[in-house]
């Protein structure tokens, strides 16, 4: 759940309805993350910030349902604690 300072931070700065959160999902749930997609958004989003799994299988199944419904110029970011984070650029 989003602390209420981060609701806070989003309501003062107009970002509401541009910024969506999704917790306890199952990462590797391609057709959960799917409809996200369709339902949350009026277009889809060029930027996911993916708190990934350490696991390379959900890991993998979260770009493979998202990124390819992003539009070009889009990034798909993938980021862990320990500071590893990796960047895929969509240029299609």
């Amino acid at each position: 759940m989003d602390s209420s300072y981060f609701q806070k931070y989003l309501t003062s700065r107009g970002l509401s309805d541009r910024i969506q959160t999704v917790w306890k999902t199952d990462q590797a749930d391609k057709s959960k993350l799917s409809h996200f997609m369709r339902t949350m958004f009026d277009v889809p989003p060029n930027l996911i910030i993916d708190d990934a799994s350490y696991l390379y299988e959900p890991t993998l199944a979260s770009f493979e349902a998202l990124f390819p419904l992003m539009p070009p110029g889009s990034l798909f970011v993938y980021y862990r604690r320990l500071g590893a984070l990796a960047r895929f650029h969509c240029s299609s």
